[in-house]
């Protein structure tokens, strides 16, 4: 009798269908045991794993840990930094999110007589998706991955945001959707990304976005189209179209060289993915578009592993003249491959630059608002859009002031955040 595989991570949890990314973090455990165990002295279960993205490969020798031959292994750890944020979020098209994830294959021998047994040989492919959550964990934490499949009008964007989101006309925004074969129709996957633009008059514009990349399956080596990145903010909206026209008081778009519309009308608008047989393919977001120059919209990587967004008012402002003033290093400054563990990524000195420290205020929120919002202060990736320019976001200097507005349950949120004004990321 060959190995027998007890659990794996796409056979844990939520992940039933053994093609979906799981999380990053957290333990992608295998467990696995064998009838030889108890023949054979030096009986040994010899597991390789091969980092499909890197060619990178390990290995190494694991007892029978339990009765019964029962044994496990933390696989993950093979691959985990192999993913990372990718982020675009003044994207003009629907583009690939080529780091978000990775698959590997792992071998698993049986090993006795000094040898490797490769009549034994169980051979499997997971994948590993950039995921700040552990789905396996009863709990909070715990999600099912095949609401963010976009293949009915219930596929979710990777956002916690509850269908609406409020950005300034001059706001960039992105979301991430899974766009994996598995188990949908290859037709079924997205093409389009769809928009109804309301304007202040009612008028109703509706246009698309189309960027053909097939419906992979993620186990697949060449997976960098299972996630795509989607321009819905105000500021994308106006490059999709045909020509621009920039005017004093906003952008004129045209459309199919015929219909025009001026930013500064649009009220609020509707995004979503269509597919090949023009069906919709996910839920609808609500964009509220207002005008407010006091807000600065921030941004952060959320707990799926794309990106969340809130403007919030900016009441201080002061600058911090740094001189050789050691930071743990930002994802900007690497080259290579980037560690979400903060602990990893070593330290890096700025000399002679300065810093600016605002003080930030959300509006009164309700229940659900200030829970979306927390997922910023949890967050190890943080941009502030100001005039125009992304910025990284070093440190949140202080742990959150929380108001309440008197007995209507309304809370509201004050905290201050250090931007590096000489790391521009867009």
């Amino acid at each position: 009798m060959a190995i027998t595989l007890i659990q794996s991570p796409n056979n844990d949890g939520n992940n039933t269908t053994g093609r979906f990314p799981h999380a990053k973090t957290g333990m992608q455990v295998s467990t696995f045991k064998s009838d030889k165990y108890s023949n054979y002295e030096d009986f040994m279960y010899y597991i390789e794993i091969e980092n499909n993205k890197t060619g990178n490969k390990y290995s190494n020798l694991i007892p029978p840990l339990e009765d019964g031959g029962l044994s496990y292994y933390n696989l993950g750890q093979a691959v985990q930094n192999s993913v990372w944020y990718d982020y675009t979020p003044a994207t003009k098209n629907i583009i690939k999110s080529e780091n978000y994830i990775a698959s590997y294959n792992v071998k698993y021998y049986e090993y006795y007589n000094s040898t490797i047994q490769i009549p034994s040989l169980v051979e499997k492919t997971y994948v590993v998706g950039n995921m700040i959550l552990n789905v396996y964990n009863d709990g909070i934490d715990q999600i099912n991955l095949l609401d963010y499949i976009c293949n009915n009008d219930k596929g979710k964007f990777l956002t916690n945001v509850n269908k609406t989101l409020r950005l300034k006309k001059d706001d960039y925004a992105s979301f991430k959707v899974l766009n994996v074969k598995e188990p949908i129709d290859i037709d079924t996957n997205i093409k389009y990304l769809m928009y109804d633009i309301y304007l202040n008059d009612g008028t109703i514009i509706s246009g698309s976005k189309s960027n053909h990349y097939s419906a992979k399956d993620p186990t697949d080596v060449d997976n960098t189209s299972s996630v795509l990145e989607l321009p819905i903010g105000p500021k994308n909206i106006d490059e999709l179209f045909v020509t621009t026209i920039k005017l004093s008081n906003g952008y004129i778009f045209v459309v199919n060289d015929i219909l025009t519309i001026n930013t500064s009308n649009i009220d609020y608008y509707y995004v979503w993915t269509d597919s090949n047989t023009h069906t919709q393919s996910s839920q609808k977001y609500k964009i509220d578009v207002y005008c407010d120059k006091d807000d600065n919209l921030i941004s952060w990587e959320n707990s799926l592993g794309g990106t969340d967004y809130f403007n919030f008012s900016k009441r201080d402002k002061k600058v911090i003249t740094t001189n050789q003033k050691t930071y743990e290093k930002n994802k900007y400054d690497w080259s290579g491959e980037y560690y979400n563990r903060v602990s990893k990524r070593g330290d890096t000195v700025y000399q002679n630059k300065y810093r600016e420290v605002y003080t930030l205020y959300s509006p009164y929120l309700d229940t659900f608002e200030l829970e979306y919002i927390e997922g910023l202060f949890y967050s190890e990736n943080i941009e502030m859009l100001i005039d125009g320019k992304w910025y990284a976001g070093l440190n949140l200097k202080k742990k959150a002031t929380i108001i309440q507005k008197g007995d209507t349950g309304m809370k509201q949120y004050k905290f201050e955040i250090e931007i590096d004004k000489n790391l521009i990321l867009n």
